[in-house]
């Protein structure tokens, strides 16, 4: 792909960050922000963490991950002399989120039932809505809600909004869709230790993140984007109880309580990775990819090469 103009034009007085500058920024965001925010809670006595069994830790790591979309809103105002909306978050947003999120949902039940049918998962029994209504769900359930799609739109913004919106103009639209993908891998690998489920899961973020920058390009826009990635966190976790990359939201489901069956193959479940790590979910997302790729695309605008002679 030639190089493209993706969510909005570069209009007079605003500047672009130089390409490879994104994965430097987006890695010392990522870490430096969340590490510091950690270090300043614990003298309230707070602690922000996704890896430990604690619900409350878990969901105030949630919404410490939108200080990044903050980060990132003060670097496009201050140095890009940019908003928010021209990274592809520009409203009206429910035409293309609630379609996303369908399909998210459809991804999810597919995976789950065939993970019944198949015995891979066990069914532990109905969700909250059955007996656990309790203050304390009631509570936690909405903060983990908003917190998941605080997360979501905050990795879409970095990743399939900032970084692939800027390689896309400088470097065109197959370098940017690899790199962008790629380093979003990198910056979401859990345990490191090699094993089956954890080469499937690598691979099935890659795949996903391929689709939603295909989806993102085509839609000139990351709401329905995000409404697929908040559907397959917010369902598959707090609806069914399965982990996500490695990590548990110590909250009763909402739905069903699912677990990968004791001797079934991690390859299949996805073992402590969750779905993620499952050999069906890769091909529900490599079928995701290849009818992207199939539709039509729209034209694009094409980059005006005197707006970037600086390079």
């Amino acid at each position: 792909m030639s190089r493209f103009e993706l969510y909005a034009p570069l209009y007079q007085g605003q500047r672009r960050t130089f390409a490879w500058a994104t994965v430097v920024l987006a890695a010392v965001a990522l870490y430096a922000v969340p590490w510091i925010a950690n270090h300043l809670l614990v003298f309230i006595g707070l602690r922000a963490s996704a890896a430990d069994g604690v619900w409350q830790d878990n969901i105030l790591a949630l919404f410490v991950a939108g200080l990044v979309l903050v980060a990132l809103w003060v670097w496009l105002k201050r140095r890009e002399h940019r908003r928010l909306d021209d990274i592809g978050l520009a409203r009206p947003w429910s035409r293309t989120f609630w379609p996303g999120f369908l399909l998210g949902a459809v991804l999810v039940a597919v995976v789950a039932g065939a993970g019944l049918y198949t015995g891979f998962y066990d069914f532990n029994g109905p969700g909250a809505w059955y007996d656990h209504l309790t203050p304390v769900w009631l509570i936690a359930v909405p903060l983990a809600i908003a917190g998941s799609i605080i997360q979501v739109v905050t990795l879409e913004a970095l990743f399939r909004g900032w970084m692939l919106q800027t390689m896309a103009a400088r470097w065109g639209g197959f370098l940017a869709v690899l790199i962008s993908s790629l380093v979003f891998v990198l910056s979401q690998a859990g345990d490191p230790r090699p094993s089956p489920e954890a080469g499937l899961c690598a691979l099935n973020l890659f795949l996903f993140a391929w689709y939603f920058s295909l989806s993102a390009i085509r839609d000139d826009g990351l709401w329905g984007v995000i409404g697929t990635h908040a559907a397959l966190v917010l369902i598959a976790g707090l609806g069914l109880g399965l982990n996500l990359d490695g990590n548990h939201l110590n909250v009763t489901p909402m739905i069903i309580n699912l677990s990968p069956h004791d001797g079934a193959p991690s390859w299949l479940s996805g073992g402590a990775f969750g779905p993620d790590g499952s050999a069906l979910m890769t091909v529900l997302a490599l079928a995701c990819v290849l009818w992207r790729l199939l539709r039509d695309r729209r034209p694009r605008r094409r980059v005006r090469h005197e707006d970037y002679d600086d390079e």
